[in-house]
């Protein structure tokens, strides 16, 4: 009996092996497949040369942007200041007019005030010489 169960625990022993065997081949496989799928030197210098490109391609992108962005702002600021200029020129013609305006409407009352005195002083000084008269 003895002896069986020692080919029991051969038995186990071996199937145990060969499983442990099976499951190492398995991770093996896999490790080779993900290997392979890792790129190579000549790969990866390639791609560095390119992302340098790139990124030399983007900094002349981004420095003529910037370039534009403040010749843009530029514009923007001299656009304002001469709207500003012109606002405050068109406010100033807008004055003149209303003072202009007013002043020509003054000139019209006082006329007529300096009209209805003279007529009122003429009645006046008429009724005046016929009193004395």
């Amino acid at each position: 009996m003895e002896h069986v169960v020692h080919e029991i625990n051969r038995t186990i022993a071996l199937q145990q092996s060969d499983l442990d065997k099976k499951i190492y081949k398995e991770d093996l496989k896999t490790v080779e497949t993900l290997i392979e799928a890792l790129p190579t030197v000549p790969d990866i210098l390639d791609w560095k040369r390119k992302l340098n490109d790139d990124n030399l391609e983007f900094e002349k992108e981004h420095l003529w942007f910037r370039s534009e962005f403040k010749k843009q702002n530029e514009m923007i600021a001299r656009y304002d200041e001469v709207l500003n200029e012109r606002a405050s020129k068109h406010t100033v013609r807008e004055l003149e007019k209303a003072l202009g305006d007013k002043l020509t409407s003054a000139k019209v009352q006082i006329k007529v005030v300096n009209d209805v005195l003279k007529k009122t002083i003429d009645i006046n000084d008429q009724r005046v010489h016929e009193f004395i008269d």
